[in-house]
Formats: structure tokens, C-alpha cells, sequence
């Protein structure tokens, strides 16, 4: 769920052992909840062929890139997207994100300055291409303009902002806007002997949480941040309606070890 909008996946076994995935897209008008769309797909074909490869392969690539230096992974890029991203127009904005701005001045200064940091490792000069929101759930999103769309989470929005020395919560945030940046500058490869696209998808995936576990390292210095950032990426960071461990999504013991690794590498 979405501020008012969510969707919600049911998962029903047939008699012949068939497994169809129905999607219901809700949304909320005047306080009750609406059907407004609804999809079905047998999922069969959304499976990776090879999930239980997915961490040891993408270790290998970020040795082979060099990606757990990050700083010189990155000069060997593109910039983002998000770094030429043009101030966005609100009218074109989701209907999630349009209608619950952060309208408190120094609560979206207290933010925009949390995720500085990270802009400022990929090379973006300023925080124009961060749209925030308010929203229930740690969350960040891309938008087609390559802003990205990004939301702390209701914690905040109580009173003022917690202490980032208590709740993690900024530290876990930088994580969140770091894999949708990466997200702009990691392909999805193309499936080679053995494996289908949604191995692809799966592996990209782990690839961004790698990269983004390692800007966090680089930034925050703290890999007690990954302790509790797994469950959320798992809850939070995937299309609303998608499964865990389905469809190209990694389930939570993938983001652990992907993470792990992450540490691990780090160190090194």
C-alpha cells in the first residue's frame, strides 16, 4: 500500500495442481477501498531457473568490476539519470506521490540533507531529481523523468523527525535512494545458456542491493545498518503486488547474503 493506492496478490492452487497469481489493484475513494483493476498470470514463466546461484554469481561480477571499491566503479560509469534530472512537474506525478508532499520546510530540509550524501557519491551536484513524500512505508521509486520518487516512512511524521542515532532510519533510507539510483546504471543482461530473463532480473536485483550496501558502508561506515535494512528491502522494496522469492524478486535470505558479501568485500 501506497498512500491510496495498493495492491494485493492471492495465490490459488487448482484442482489440478495448477497455481494461477491474481493481482487486484485497489484505490481508496472516500474512505473505502476500490477495485480497480485485476490480473492473472499462471507465474509459471515468471520463475528463475536458477535462484539458488543468484548470490555466489553476483560476488563474482562485483569482483570481476571492482564494484566493492565503489568510488572507482563509479568514475567508470555513466552518471545517473537522476544527476540530469529537471525539476519535476507535480501535475505528471502519481497520484501517491502528488497529493502527500512534504509541506514542512525543515522537515524536507532535515531529508534532502540525509540524502545528500548519497547524490554527492554518484556525482550529482544537487537534490532537484529527489521527489519526497509522505508515505506509510520506507519506499523509493523511479519516475520517468529520472527523478525518483521517495518516502521515509510515517515514523517521521508523528511529530518531528526521530533521532537518527535511535531508528537507523535516514541511514536505512540512504539505502533505499542508492538501489534506485543504481537502478538507472545497471542493466538487465541479456539470459545466456541455462538461465531465463527472470534470472536476469533476479541477478540485477542482488546487483543494486550489493552496490547500495556498499555506498551505505562508504557513507556510514555502520554494517549494523544491513541488520534490520534485509526485512524492509524484502517488505518495501519491490512493485507493490510482487512476490518474494517470485518473478525476479529476491527473497530475504538472498538480501542477507547479498549484503553480507557486501560487508564482507568492504573489508577487504
Amino acid at each position: 500500500m501506497v498512500g491510496d493506492v495498493a495492491e494485493v496478490s492471492v495465490e490459488m492452487t487448482r484442482g489440478n495442481g495448477n497455481v494461477t497469481t491474481v493481482r487486484y489493484k485497489l484505490i481508496k475513494e472516500q474512505g473505502a477501498w476500490k477495485v480497480d483493476a485485476v490480473s492473472a498470470d499462471s507465474g509459471q514463466a515468471n520463475e528463475p531457473l536458477h535462484p539458488e546461484t543468484a548470490v555466489e554469481d553476483v560476488v563474482k561480477w562485483a569482483r570481476d568490476a571492482g564494484a566493492s571499491s565503489l568510488r572507482n566503479w563509479l568514475e567508470k560509469q555513466s552518471p545517473p539519470p537522476i544527476c540530469k534530472a529537471p525539476i519535476v512537474d507535480r501535475a505528471t506525478l502519481p497520484d501517491e506521490v502528488k497529493y502527500h508532499d512534504v509541506d514542512d520546510p525543515k522537515a524536507r530540509a532535515h531529508f534532502l540533507e540525509a540524502l545528500d550524501p548519497v547524490l554527492k557519491l554518484v556525482g550529482c551536484s544537487n537534490t532537484q531529481g529527489v521527489v519526497l513524500y509522505k508515505g506509510l512505508n520506507i519506499f523509493a521509486g523511479n519516475l520517468d523523468g529520472g527523478q525518483i520518487a521517495i518516502t521515509p516512512g510515517g515514523l517521521h511524521f508523528d511529530d518531528s523527525p526521530p533521532e537518527e542515532k535511535v531508528f537507523h532510519a535516514l541511514a536505512e533510507l540512504r539505502i533505499f535512494l542508492a538501489r534506485e539510483i543504481f537502478r538507472q546504471m545497471v542493466p538487465v543482461d541479456k539470459p545466456n545458456a541455462g538461465f531465463n530473463e527472470t534470472d536476469m532480473v533476479l541477478r540485477r536485483e542482488l546487483k543494486i542491493t550489493y552496490l547500495a550496501g556498499i555506498a551505505s558502508l562508504t557513507i556510514d561506515q555502520d554494517s549494523s545498518i544491513f541488520d534490520g535494512v534485509a526485512l524492509d528491502l524484502d517488505l518495501y522494496g519491490r512493485p507493490a503486488g510482487s512476490l518474494s522469492g517470485r518473478e525476479g524478486i529476491p527473497d530475504s535470505d538472498q538480501i542477507k547474503d547479498v549484503l553480507g558479501a557486501a560487508r564482507q568485500e568492504y573489508r577487504k
